[in-house]
């Protein structure tokens, strides 16, 4: 079974980063996605996992961060449990956001994640009552596409 908290779900077996469409071509040495979280930041890693990226796709500008640790245990341990880092999985909302989206919309599930309508970077309001749940590797692309990737 995958590993999952609360801000993040782990997949049971790595997915190859084509199925992130356009965005294959931006992932420079990373190969895998190995996870995301419930508002679609994907976590991808090199086939070795020993070097991890977040990538924040409806985030403007620069919207990935390197983490080069030497396992997903670490990457899992130093990164996605740290105090704190949730504040990043969940890019655009925080954890009260969350939890009224929660509480509207159910929990999520499988490859699922709430999704802003519309999203922000379009002039949507992020407010609990404009989010939707929808497939996470779908909006994904949606998102390549709406930036012209």
């Amino acid at each position: 079974m995958a590993e999952a908290s609360r801000f993040y779900q782990l997949l049971d077996d790595p997915l190859e980063r084509s199925i992130l469409g356009r965005w294959e071509h931006h992932l420079f040495h990373y190969t895998h996605v190995i996870g995301y979280s419930p508002t679609g930041t994907i976590f991808v890693s090199t086939e070795a996992q020993d070097d991890f990226l977040a990538l924040y796709p409806a985030k403007p500008g620069a919207n990935c961060k390197s983490y080069p640790v030497p396992s997903l245990n670490t990457f899992r341990t130093l990164v996605l449990d740290s105090p704190g880092f949730e504040m990043y999985s969940l890019f655009p909302i925080g954890v009260s956001t969350l939890e009224a989206v929660e509480q509207r919309l159910g929990p999520l599930g499988h490859e699922e994640i709430y999704i802003p309508a519309p999203y922000n970077f379009l002039g949507g309001s992020l407010e609990p009552e404009t989010f939707e749940i929808g497939n996470v590797w779908v909006s994904a692309n949606i998102i390549a596409d709406l930036l012209n990737l």
